[in-house]
């Protein structure tokens, strides 16, 4: 298992960040899903998608940090026992239930990485002013499923999933994008690993693939849920090396800003 290296990032100022961020969209925030709406029109659940083996999995999360002398550099983490609450947002996606598919689908991920008991959990929330990030739609982005963010002290991040994870989970299923919460929910399963701090299983491996800036914990297994393999399942290998990651230097600890 691999994680990212990044430069040291400045404070921020707590909320008043936050709001600017959200803000930023326009001139008010903009909706999010509630409890109420998450009940609406929910998929039947299927049971979690098995591999194919095949290594067609898209994201863009992983951009290699500029280089800098050692001193500079750090792993970010969340802070021990942190729990990271999320939002997800109820507009700006290009079909009716959508947000609300791709909510429940998160949703279901953050719940699996949460009961694997590594050291920090997900929460969902109403509001985006709890929230240290919160899921939107990317809109188009070639052959990119999702993206996501690494821990900092930012006081709000953005998860995306673009319309491709849309049509690749409905071309995978074969049943419609509103039967099978498995395959989405594999593709955040990949997303949160990213926001838990870890990078993508061949970070470190020579070639076109090579990412730069990783430092290697644990084993290496090439059916990680961080590997390109789709879709991504959550192995026990990824679990035990999540929970030794989560316990051990040399880190740099973040506070979610809910």
């Amino acid at each position: 298992m691999a994680t990212q290296r990044v430069l040291t990032i400045q404070p921020t100022t707590k909320h008043e960040q936050k709001l600017l961020a959200i803000k930023a969209a326009g001139d008010k925030a903009p909706a999010t899903l509630t409890e109420a709406d998450l009940k609406k029109d929910l998929p039947e659940k299927a049971p979690d998608a098995s591999s194919s083996g095949e290594a067609a999995y898209t994201c863009v999360t992983e951009i290699a940090p500029p280089s800098s002398s050692p001193a500079a550099i750090m792993i970010p983490r969340w802070k021990y026992n942190s729990v990271i609450n999320f939002a997800t947002y109820a507009d700006g996606y290009p079909a009716p239930g959508d947000a609300i598919y791709a909510a429940n689908c998160l949703i279901e991920a953050a719940k699996l990485w949460s009961s694997s008991n590594i050291g920090v959990k997900f929460n969902w929330v109403p509001k985006i002013d709890d929230a240290a990030f919160v899921l939107a739609y990317g809109g188009p982005k070639s052959t990119v499923l999702a993206s996501a963010f690494f821990p900092s002290n930012s006081p709000l991040d953005v998860m995306y999933v673009y319309q491709y994870g849309f049509d690749k989970t409905e071309q995978i299923s074969k049943r419609g994008k509103f039967t099978n919460y498995g395959i989405m929910k594999n593709v955040f399963l990949h997303e949160l690993g990213h926001v838990l701090g870890l990078r993508h299983e061949f970070a470190m491996e020579p070639g076109d693939r090579f990412e730069g800036g990783a430092y290697r914990i644990g084993s290496a297994n090439i059916e990680s849920v961080m590997s390109y393999v789709f879709p991504p399942e959550l192995q026990e290998s990824d679990i035990q090396d999540a929970r030794y990651f989560y316990k051990h230097p040399p880190i740099v600890d973040y506070s979610p800003d809910n």
